[in-house]
């Protein structure tokens, strides 16, 4: 099962790309009411998270959905995020981490995706250009199908990023450490 909140429908792309390649349900966590915010995955079914950066963590909305999320036996099963972003996702991936181990939930891998910038809630901000969105939009896709590969193979991975300008994100967030 693959929980996702999109607003430009960046995440809602690469969350149905990712259902295609491991063949697991989409739920758009807006959809979703407070009294069934219950799931039992299905057998060897995998646990996803995908939603956007907002304000260099994750979405507001996103976060309230975890509150009353519960999934039975979560650690049974390959857990997984995927956010994406128009540039750095700052300590995202830090937070959702601490969101769900708040609620029993392990992130076995943590991906972030670079697409065309939406946010433009600052003046220094702007979205990109034709030719820069475009030049994320193949890479996104490229690094995609990566990730989905690792999903499927259920590899253990610290954060994958794929940041364009690699200046603006640590070295920490670059490195694939794969379990042993």
């Amino acid at each position: 099962m693959i929980f996702y909140l999109s607003g430009t429908g960046n995440t809602k792309w690469a969350a149905s790309i990712l259902g295609q390649m491991t063949g697991e349900r989409l739920i758009d966590i807006t959809k979703v009411k407070e009294e069934t915010a219950y799931f039992t995955p299905n057998t060897n079914e995998r646990i996803g998270f995908c939603f956007p950066v907002h304000g260099w963590r994750p979405p507001l909305a996103f976060r309230r959905f975890l509150n009353k999320l519960r999934i039975d036996n979560p650690n049974n099963h390959y857990c997984y995020a995927l956010c994406t972003a128009g540039d750095d996702i700052g300590e995202t991936m830090d937070i959702l981490k601490k969101d769900l181990a708040q609620h029993g939930i392990k992130l076995d891998s943590a991906f972030s995706l670079i697409m065309p910038e939406s946010y433009v809630g600052l003046p220094f901000m702007d979205v990109d250009t034709k030719e820069n969105e475009e030049r994320k939009k193949v890479k996104a896709a490229k690094d995609l199908a990566i990730y989905g590969q690792f999903i499927t193979e259920r590899k253990v991975v610290a954060l994958v990023s794929s940041s364009i300008k690699k200046r603006e994100v640590p070295a920490s967030m670059l490195s694939i450490t794969f379990a042993a």
